[in-house]
C-alpha cells in the first residue's frame, strides 16, 4: 500500500500543535482541486490527510434519528433557568450523535421568539437574547465535550415560517424568502447576541444561515451580515437546505464555507470557484475554517466510531429528560390544589389527550418520534403514582389539536348547478384562480377523486357545495393540507392559514380548525379555496373533515369530572416548522371542554401541551394552570412528578403570555407581507421589552412560575470594577418544602441614555434550598448587557443604572441604584 493510499504526515497530526497551526500546516500541502473538494462538502479526498467525512444530524431537541432519545424542547430546557441541565442536556446530545457515527449536531436554535405565532418558537429558547445565549452556551459546552461539532441556526432574523422559502410561482421556481428589515441595534441587541455568545463562550465551531433576506439580501448571500461574526471567528458557516441559497457563487463569496453538510454539494458545483466573485483567498479560507472546526472540536484526535449503533439512547438520558420536562414545567396558577396528596378512596379524572395521542414533539426537523410502546404517557403515569386505593377515570372529551376523523357526508351536500350531492370543483392550472378554470366536475368529497389528469404541479382549486345540517349546534371543522386554504360558511370566513407540509419530515399532523354554529334544516353555502402556492418540498393535497354536535365528548366529560375529588385536562395544540399559528385559541373544542369540566368541578388543573403562549378565557374557573410545553418521550413520568410534588424545582417561563388576542403588539400577530417585505417596527421591543414599553400587563410575565414554597429576599448590593459587575442578595426558603429559587436580575437603561427599554435581564441563577435555609448568592452580569447604545452605533460600558432583582419580569423584590458617587464609595 502506498503513502498516497495509506496516510500523509504533517504536523496537523500532531494534538501538541496549536489549532490554527494545524489548519495552516494542512492547507499548505492540499492541492487545488482537493480545496475546492472540501469547500464542495466531499471530504473524502482528504481522508488521507486524516480528515474524517462530516455526516450531521438534526435537531435541536434530540437527534431525528430511530435509537435516540426524545428530550423535551427548546422552551422546556430554557424554562428551568438552569445552565447546569443544558450542558448536560448537550453531552447527551453529542453522546448519541457519536454512537450514531455522526460528527455535526444541527443544533442548538437560537431565533429569538418575536412572536407568540411563531410556529417553530418551541425549538429555541424563549425571546430574550440573554436566557438564550446562556442556554445555548451551556448546551454547547457539553456537547463539545464529546468532540462533535455543533451548529448554532438560523443565522439570522428567522423568526417565522411564514414566506420563509418564498412562495411557488408556478414555473418550478420560487420567489424569494420573507424580506426582514430590522434596525442595526435590534438586529445586534436582541437577533445576533446569543449567536455572539454560542460561538464566542460557547465555542461553537458552525453557524448555519437561514432562508429569510434581510434588507433585501438572502442571508447566505450578504458579505456584510456574516462579516458580524466571521470578523473575529474561525468557525464555518453552511446554509439551511435547499432555497437558502439562491446564487452559490455569491453565497461563496458572502462566506458561506460548506454547501451543505452531507447533502451532497447541496446545489455548489465545482465551477462555483472558478467564478469571478469567488477568490483564491477566500477559497482557502472556507478550507482554513473548514480544517479548524474538525481540529478545535476534537474530531481529529478522537475519531468517530467505524459503525453506527442502533440505539444510544440509555437509561440516564431518559432520566435526564425526564428532569428537564419536569423543572421546564411552569406552574401558572395554584389555588392550593396542587400537589395532589390523595388518600384512599380518592378519584381523580383525567381528561383530554393524554395518552399517545398527547403531543410529545414539535414536527419538522426537530422531531424525535419514538416508538409508542416506549413513550411515557401522562395517563399511565398519574395512574402509576396514584397508587392503591386511588381511582383514576379517563374521559377523552376531545381529540385536541387533531384532525377530525370524518368527511361530511355525501347525502348533506349538493351542488348549485344542479342539485347532485356532493362538491362543485373548479382547477385552475396557476396558484392565483385567474381567469377560467382548466377543469370543473362535481366530487363527492374534497379531491375525493384525485386531482384531473392534465393539472400541473402549480394549480388552484375551489369547492362549493350547499350543506343541510342535520343537528342544532356548533359544529366543529378541520382543514388538513399542503399549501393555503380558506375556509368559508355562508361568505363568513372560519379559517385561514397556510402550511408547507401536512406532515413536516416527522411529528403530528398539522390541521386547521375553525367552527360555525348551525341550525338543523337551515342550508348553509360552504366555500373551500386552495392553492399550492405556500407548499413545500412534497406533493400538495387537502381534505376537510367535521364534528357535528352529535360526536362531542364534552358532556361525557364533565359527568366524569363531576364525580371527582380533582379533574385534570390536558389540552394541547400541534407546532412544527414549515407553519405558523393562525391563532393563540387552544384550537377545536378544547376551551368548550375545559369550561364545562370546571363548571361540573371547581378542582379543575388544567395541563397545558402546547409549543406557546395561549390565551385562556377560562383562567378565573379553573383552579391551577400547568404549563408542560412539548415534553419529549418522558411526558408521563415528568408531568406526574409535577402534579404530585416529587419535583423540588419548577420552570419559568421564557416567554410572555398575553392576555387577549387583542393586544396590539408590535410583534404579535404574524402579518401579511407587503410585496415579500416585513418591517421589525418594534425595534428592540420584543416580548417583555413591549410589555413593558406599552404599559400593558401579560396575563403571565416572563420569568414567571410558582414553586410549592416561597423565598424571600433581601440585602441587595451591587458591585462593579473593570467592566465586571457582581449583583449579591440573600434568598430565605420561607415555606414548609424544599424548592428552588429563580431569581432574576433586570437592569434599567444608564442614566441619561433615554429610551431605552425599561428593565432588561441581565443574569440569573437556580438554588435549591431546604425549608427554612438562608443562602447569600452573587451572579457575574455580562458587560455588553450593561452597555448603552450610542447614536453611532457604539456600545459604552454604561453600569450606573437600576438593578432589580425579583423571581419575574413584573415580581420584582429588591432594588439598587447603582451612581458614580456609590461606585465610588464601594
Amino acid at each position: 500500500m502506498t503513502q498516497e493510499q495509506d496516510q500523509i504526515d504533517g504536523p496537523w497530526r500532531s494534538p501538541d500543535t496549536p489549532t490554527q497551526h494545524r489548519a495552516a500546516s494542512l492547507l499548505a500541502v492540499l492541492t487545488r482541486d482537493e480545496k475546492i473538494s472540501a469547500a464542495t462538502g466531499d471530504l473524502e479526498p482528504l481522508n488521507k490527510y486524516g480528515i474524517p467525512v462530516l455526516l450531521s444530524q438534526d435537531g435541536p431537541n434530540g437527534l431525528s434519528l430511530p435509537g435516540t432519545t426524545s428530550f423535551p424542547s427548546g422552551y422546556s430546557l430554557a424554562a428551568t433557568f438552569d445552565e447546569g441541565l443544558a450542558w448536560a442536556f448537550g453531552k447527551a446530545i453529542g453522546t448519541e450523535l457519536r454512537g450514531k457515527a455522526r460528527a455535526v449536531w444541527l443544533g442548538p436554535a437560537v431565533d429569538i421568539t418575536r412572536s407568540p405565532y411563531a410556529g417553530r418558537q418551541t425549538e429555541a429558547f424563549g425571546e430574550d437574547p440573554v436566557l438564550s445565549g446562556h442556554t445555548a452556551r451551556a448546551a454547547i459546552l457539553g456537547a463539545k465535550s464529546t468532540h462533535t461539532i455543533q451548529t448554532v441556526k438560523h443565522f439570522v432574523s428567522n423568526n417565522q415560517e411564514t414566506e420563509r422559502i418564498g412562495y411557488r410561482r408556478g414555473d418550478g421556481d420560487r420567489t424569494p424568502g420573507i424580506d426582514v428589515r430590522v434596525n442595526e441595534r435590534a438586529l445586534e441587541e436582541i437577533y445576533i447576541q446569543p449567536f455572539r455568545e454560542a460561538i464566542r463562550d460557547g465555542g461553537a465551531d458552525a453557524v448555519m444561515c437561514s432562508y429569510n433576506r434581510l434588507d433585501g439580501v438572502q442571508a447566505c448571500e450578504n458579505k456584510p451580515l456574516l462579516d458580524l461574526i466571521k470578523s473575529d471567528w474561525d468557525g464555518v458557516v453552511t446554509p439551511d437546505y435547499r432555497w437558502a441559497v439562491r446564487d452559490q457563487a455569491a453565497a461563496a463569496a458572502a462566506g458561506v464555507d460548506l454547501p451543505q453538510f452531507d447533502q451532497g454539494n447541496g446545489g455548489r458545483n465545482r465551477d462555483v470557484f472558478d467564478s469571478d466573485l469567488v477568490t483564491e483567498d477566500r477559497l482557502d479560507d472556507s478550507v482554513r475554517r473548514i480544517l479548524t472546526m474538525v481540529f478545535s472540536s476534537g474530531l481529529f484526535d478522537h475519531p468517530l466510531p467505524t459503525a453506527a449503533r442502533d440505539i444510544v439512547s440509555t437509561f440516564e438520558h431518559r432520566e435526564l429528560a425526564t428532569r428537564i420536562a419536569a423543572e421546564g414545567s411552569v406552574l401558572l396558577k395554584n389555588d392550593s390544589l396542587l400537589p395532589l396528596a390523595p388518600a384512599p378512596g380518592t378519584r381523580i379524572a383525567v381528561i383530554g389527550p393524554a395518552a399517545a395521542d398527547a403531543v410529545f414533539t414539535i414536527g419538522g426537523s426537530a422531531a424525535v418520534t419514538t416508538p409508542v410502546e416506549e413513550l411515557s404517557t401522562p395517563l399511565g403515569a398519574i395512574d402509576a403514582r396514584s397508587g392503591p386505593g386511588i381511582t383514576v377515570q379517563h374521559a377523552q372529551g376531545t381529540r385536541g389539536d387533531a384532525p377530525f376523523p370524518d368527511s361530511i357526508d355525501t347525502h348533506l351536500t349538493t351542488t348549485g348547478e344542479n342539485g347532485q350531492q356532493g362538491w362543485s370543483a373548479s382547477y385552475w392550472n396557476a396558484v392565483d384562480r385567474h381567469g377560467d378554470p382548466a377543469v370543473t366536475r362535481v366530487e363527492k368529497q374534497i379531491f375525493h377523486d384525485g386531482l384531473p389528469d392534465n393539472m400541473g404541479e402549480d394549480f388552484s382549486a375551489r369547492w362549493t357545495t350547499n350543506l343541510l345540517p342535520e343537528e342544532t349546534g356548533r359544529h366543529y371543522f378541520t382543514l388538513l393540507f399542503s399549501g393555503r386554504a380558506r375556509l368559508l360558511i355562508d361568505g363568513t370566513e372560519i379559517a385561514s392559514g397556510e402550511r408547507e407540509e401536512i406532515v413536516f419530515l416527522a411529528g403530528p399532523q398539522l390541521p386547521l380548525s375553525g367552527h360555525a354554529d348551525l341550525a338543523a334544516g337551515q342550508p348553509v353555502e360552504i366555500v373551500v379555496e386552495y392553492t399550492t402556492e405556500a407548499a413545500g418540498f412534497h406533493t400538495p393535497s387537502i381534505s376537510l373533515t367535521w364534528q357535528p354536535p352529535s360526536a362531542s365528548g364534552i358532556a361525557e366529560a364533565a359527568e366524569v369530572a363531576s364525580h371527582a375529588d380533582a379533574a385534570i385536562v390536558f389540552a394541547n395544540f400541534v407546532a412544527s416548522e414549515g407553519m405558523d399559528r393562525q391563532s393563540l385559541a387552544l384550537p377545536g373544542d378544547q376551551n368548550a371542554l375545559i369550561t364545562a369540566v370546571a363548571a361540573a368541578n371547581p378542582k379543575t388543573i388544567v395541563v397545558l401541551n402546547t409549543g406557546g403562549a395561549v390565551v385562556m378565557p377560562w383562567i378565573n374557573d379553573v383552579s391551577a394552570v400547568v404549563q408542560a410545553w412539548y415534553p419529549g418521550q418522558m411526558f408521563g413520568d415528568a408531568i406526574a412528578s409535577v402534579l404530585f410534588g416529587d419535583v423540588q424545582g419548577l420552570g419559568r417561563l421564557p416567554v410572555s403570555f398575553p392576555q387577549s388576542e387583542d393586544v396590539d403588539m408590535a410583534s404579535g400577530t404574524i402579518p401579511e407581507s407587503q410585496a415579500g417585505a416585513l418591517d421589525y417596527t418594534e425595534g428592540t421591543h420584543v416580548g417583555y421589552r413591549w410589555f413593558d414599553h406599552a404599559g400593558v400587563q401579560p396575563l403571565f410575565a416572563f420569568g414567571h412560575g410558582l414553586e410549592y414554597t416561597s423565598f424571600d429576599y433581601s440585602a441587595l448590593s451591587v458591585t462593579t470594577l473593570n467592566e465586571e459587575t457582581e449583583v449579591q442578595f440573600t434568598i430565605r426558603n420561607t415555606g414548609a418544602r424544599p424548592g428552588t429559587a429563580t431569581p432574576q436580575i433586570y437592569v434599567g437603561p444608564a442614566h441619561g441614555a433615554g429610551a431605552n427599554p425599561e428593565r432588561i435581564l441581565a443574569g440569573f441563577g437556580r438554588f435549591h434550598l431546604q425549608p427554612g435555609e438562608t443562602l447569600r448568592v452573587a451572579i457575574d452580569l455580562p458587560a455588553e448587557q450593561l452597555c448603552s447604545w450610542l447614536p453611532s452605533g457604539a456600545k459604552e460600558f454604561s453600569p450606573d443604572r437600576e438593578y432589580c432583582v425579583g423571581e419575574s419580569h413584573d415580581d420584582l423584590r429588591l432594588r439598587a441604584d447603582l451612581t458614580n458617587a456609590s461606585r465610588a464609595e464601594a
